[in-house]
């Protein structure tokens, strides 16, 4: 028990996660890696100078197996001394969207409007190392650069607030010994036995083949190749926001992009540029891939169509490239 309280501190000072005094909403589904989380922030509540809040969000999917979680997290929180509460959020789905995605956004939402509502300014939650794992090989699968390959942050900004995760260093049987120790039996979702999730099928069939079968310490690996890899992304970031600010002009039509100043770029520079420019436009990057900044730089080369259309209501245009303007506007 102590080395896992002492890998959660390290997590939690190499990433900054929490400072002292800071309020924290914990999302707990009653599974065995939001409920280890809640009882390692427990033990460092007096170190950290920490005020708790529990959130059980119910997403109308499982009635009796949510009842029974609920009740799990409620009886686990009376005994620790933490506020606790439930939130029933109803799943749409829009698109193509799966219903894991689905439940993913709902989740988030409900702990982001309650964060706001309760002015907690850190939200935390229970992803270990597996899910890490996971993460990665799931990404390398549908095919991914090295956002893909970072994997789960660590800590990830939401506008006033931020979402954290201490066991993030911590294995999923690290999880099972710390919550045999404290005599707690978690609850089971019956969704995460199911095929028909990708995610679920990483986890029972191809991790375990290649522990078994290439080598036994892979989720190790593909957890620190997510740490190198989101190095290397916060790195290129940071250099696209400076060349951006160089090449680029925005308005409330959209932005206008110098393809002569970007030209000097390499290219992985220059695509870095795209992706800030387009998150400056919409706030976030979600539903654009490898394939739109490849069409974008390929643009800007003058080696395709003038105009494409972009996920989300953008569209580029590019006038003059390779030495002209790229504009990126809402239709």
């Amino acid at each position: 028990m102590t080395n896992f309280l002492d890998t959660v501190q390290f997590t939690i000072a190499r990433h900054r996660m929490l400072s002292p005094g800071d309020r924290l909403l914990v999302g707990v589904s009653g599974g065995p890696d939001s409920l280890a989380c809640l009882l390692a922030l427990t033990a460092l509540r007096e170190k950290f100078n920490l005020t708790l809040k529990v959130l059980y969000v119910d997403h109308g999917l499982r009635p009796r197996e949510a009842r029974q979680e609920a009740a799990l997290v409620q009886g686990v929180c009376r005994n620790l001394g933490v506020a606790f509460s439930v939130c029933r959020r109803k799943i749409e789905r829009s698109g193509g969207e799966s219903l894991e995605e689905a439940c993913r956004k709902a989740r988030y939402d409900a702990l982001s409007q309650a964060a706001r509502r309760g002015r907690f300014k850190t939200i935390a939650l229970g992803h270990t190392q597996d899910d890490q794992a996971e993460t990665v090989l799931m990404w390398i699968i549908r095919g991914t650069g090295t956002a893909g390959l970072a994997g789960i942050p660590p800590v990830r900004r939401e506008g006033r607030w931020k979402v954290v995760r201490p066991l993030l260093e911590i294995s999923r049987q690290e999880v099972e010994g710390f919550l045999k120790a404290h005599r707690i039996r978690p609850s089971r979702d019956s969704m995460n036995d199911s095929d028909r999730f990708a995610r679920n099928r990483i986890r029972k069939e191809l991790l375990p083949l290649l522990c078994r079968r290439y080598n036994p310490q892979i989720r190790r690996h593909l957890a620190r190749l997510a740490d190198f890899s989101r190095e290397q992304k916060d790195f290129l970031e940071a250099q696209a926001q400076q060349a951006l600010r160089a090449a680029g002009r925005f308005s409330r039509q959209g932005a206008v992009l110098d393809l002569k100043r970007l030209a000097r770029l390499p290219a992985g520079l220059r695509q870095g540029v795209f992706r800030a420019a387009v998150e400056r436009l919409k706030g976030d990057r979600d539903g654009l891939d490898a394939s739109h900044w490849l069409a974008l730089d390929r643009m800007a080369e003058g080696k395709a169509p003038a105009a494409v259309d972009l996920p989300h209501g953008l569209r580029a245009l590019s006038i003059g490239a390779p030495s002209g303007k790229l504009k990126i506007v809402r239709r």
